[in-house]
Order: structure tokens, then sequence, then C-alpha cells
């Protein structure tokens, strides 16, 4: 069922599954750190990601275990202390000693990076000192499910120019293969621009890409 509505939809916006099909982290096997992974928000004792990261490379290669890509989890990027969300896309020195590019030009693997929802911090938004528009709300009382996290403030990109920086610099830096965009729902749950707007929430993904 899932595989006929999938080619009825692919059908109507003149789509195929070649992209697909020549993509390494859907033909080949990867490593994750996503949540419930070893190294989800965990590193090797007395040793930074970058470090870890290497290690687990280095052992895939004598187990000859044939990873081609890896997740790089919410770990590596700056967020804001109250909300968690995201206020600079990214590496953090503490994480990445030797910035990101590192461990695609030490591994081959192409670098699958997840992204969260943004924060009303973020460096990016024009109202902090940054290139693109943005809406920000106030963070609603109750956000964090047990009422108590009712500080901070949330953001919304409305500038389609934001998203051929953020992913271009990111490619252009330190080798971004694939943009994981997780979270999706607290962009529509906890603020109110893409409840208010008919358009606001579409456009949001297509500018996405």
């Amino acid at each position: 069922a899932m595989d006929a509505w999938g080619a009825k939809l692919m059908a109507r916006y003149g789509k195929d599954r070649s992209r697909a099909a020549s993509d390494v982290t859907t033909t080949h096997l990867g490593y994750s750190t996503d949540n419930g992974a070893y190294y989800y928000y965990c590193t090797e004792p007395d040793k930074n990601y970058e470090e870890t990261m290497l290690d687990v490379y280095d052992y895939a290669q004598s187990a000859g275990i044939p990873y081609r890509h890896v997740l790089l989890d919410s770990w590596w990027y700056y967020q804001a202390n109250d909300t968690l969300a995201v206020t600079n896309w990214t590496a953090r020195p503490d994480v990445f000693p030797n910035g990101m590019r590192t461990i695609k030009e030490k591994t081959g693997w192409q670098i699958v990076a997840h992204n969260r929802y943004w924060s009303g911090e973020t460096v990016y938004a024009k109202q902090n000192g940054g290139d693109f528009e943005f809406v920000i709300e106030d963070a609603q009382e109750g956000w964090d499910d047990d009422g108590s996290g009712d500080q901070g403030s949330w953001a919304f990109p409305v500038d389609p120019e934001f998203w051929d920086y953020l992913i271009g610099s990111a490619q252009e830096d330190w080798g971004l293969g694939v943009y994981e965009q997780d979270w999706l729902h607290n962009e529509f749950e906890r603020l109110d621009a893409p409840l208010e707007s008919a358009t606001a929430a579409r456009a949001w993904l297509v500018e996405m890409g």
C-alpha cells in the first residue's frame, strides 16, 4: 500500500527513484549515532567525538565492516540552554577540534548531518545580527511536556536564501552529503507562524529542498 501511494505521488510530481538508487545512504551500510546508538551523546572515555568516530572507522576497517556513510546526530552543534533549539549549525570545537571535514577526509564516509528546530537566539536571524528572515516567537508554556519549560524562544525560517546558504556552506566547508531535518513536528506544534498561514509550512519544506 505504501509503495502504491508513493508511486502515485511520484507520478503526480514527475519524480522517479533514480536519485535514491544512486544515493549511498540508501544503498549501502552506514554507522549511526542517532538516539539509541552507543555513541549517542556519549564518547569513548577521555576522548572527544572526533577521536571516537575515527576509532569507529579504524575498528570497522579491521573488522571488515563496509560502512559508507555516518549519521552525526544533534550532539555536534550549538544549542540554546533553555529550549535546546539550534542557535548555530556549525561544529563545536570541543566536539571536532580539527573540524567536521576531518571525518570525511580520514574516513571517506558520506556525512549525514542532523538538525533540529531553530532557537529564537539563532545567529542566522536578522533580529540577532544575522542575514536572513526568521519569525521569532516566545516558547509556549509547557513546551517540554512537564509544564516547566516556559522560557526561551523558537524561530521559523521564512527566507529561501537561508537554505541555499546553510546547506551550500556545509557542503563547501566540511563536505555535507545529506541534510537530515529532524523534529519537524516542533515547527508546527510550537510556533504560531506555520499554523496561521496557509502557505508558510509548505514554503518552508519546499525551500529546504
